[in-house]
């Protein structure tokens, strides 16, 4: 039997665990809005956007194969430059 049960109701802690679940998953399945030409993302977005790891995006900054703009100590990415970014990369495969 699952879920301790309390005058025939689940207990309010399994309420609560399933609560959380169903509040995780709508997040997880829910669509990003898509980003406009002047929006500018984060590193962890940029590397969703590209299917890539942080640390994949971090080291196209350091080699000046990405362009980013800081502000103060966080770092954003523009979709041009990831656009030029892919551009880039894909002529240097072919």
């Amino acid at each position: 039997m699952s879920g301790h049960r309390v005058n025939g109701r689940r207990s309010r802690s399994h309420a609560t665990a399933r609560r959380a679940a169903i509040d995780w998953e709508s997040r997880m399945s829910a669509q990003r809005p898509e980003a406009s030409e002047d929006h500018l993302l984060t590193v962890q977005e940029a590397a969703d956007w590209l299917r890539v790891s942080r640390w994949s995006v971090y080291s196209l900054i350091h080699s000046n194969q990405l362009q980013t703009i800081k502000i103060g100590r966080r770092r954003f990415v523009s979709l041009d430059a990831l656009r030029r970014c892919v551009e880039h990369l894909s002529e240097g495969a072919a």
